[in-house]
């Protein structure tokens, strides 16, 4: 069965589109890639373990004619580039949780804009509506005074043609309505 919408409150369709959007959720995944790169740049470098022969030829014996060697190598940091390394990946998080809080910002910018757009033009229907149906009475006593000959039929005409144009924005506002919904 098809039912109405439920209504949202502008706190409730915020809570709904931080929740619901990719973007969002995206930057704070790039916030959480730039804590590890930093938990990276901590890190030492990984020591090398080579193993190496040598005279190694045709028709020898291993055990007893080639020599093996083995390399054990760990990079040292002399000059200070692990410290620049971890400073950039500072900066990097910095970035990322500014990158994020401005999404979360913009998120909550648009989606209150875009609910408010959407509530002022069903307000704007609203009253014109109502504004048409109000007229529609004045409309009405005109129509009834002509009919007993009080007025002339040209006031009644003018008022009949204002009725018409109020019923004319009415519907425009019901149309911008639902535009403005389906757009939000």
């Amino acid at each position: 069965m098809c039912g109405a919408q439920p209504t949202l409150s502008v706190t409730q369709a915020i809570e709904r589109a931080l929740q619901n959007r990719p973007a969002l959720k995206a930057e704070a995944e790039r916030v959480d890639a730039a804590r590890g790169l930093r938990d990276q740049a901590r890190k030492f470098s990984n020591p090398d373990l080579l193993f190496q022969n040598e005279n190694l030829r045709p028709g020898q014996i291993y055990s007893r004619d080639v020599d093996t060697l083995a390399y054990f190598i760990q990079p040292l940091d002399l000059l200070g580039k692990r410290g620049a390394r971890i400073a950039a990946a500072t900066e990097g998080i910095t970035r990322a949780e500014a990158n994020y809080a401005l999404a979360h910002l913009d998120t909550i910018r648009r989606v209150s804009l875009a609910y408010w757009a959407a509530r002022g033009a069903q307000d704007r229907r609203d009253l014109l509506i109502a504004n048409a149906n109000t007229f529609q009475r004045v409309v009405d006593y005109h129509n009834a005074q002509l009919s007993v000959g009080a007025i002339a039929e040209q006031d009644v005409l003018r008022i009949r043609l204002e009725g018409e144009r109020l019923q004319i924005g009415a519907r425009l506002a019901a149309l911008d309505a639902s535009r403005t919904r389906v757009h939000c």
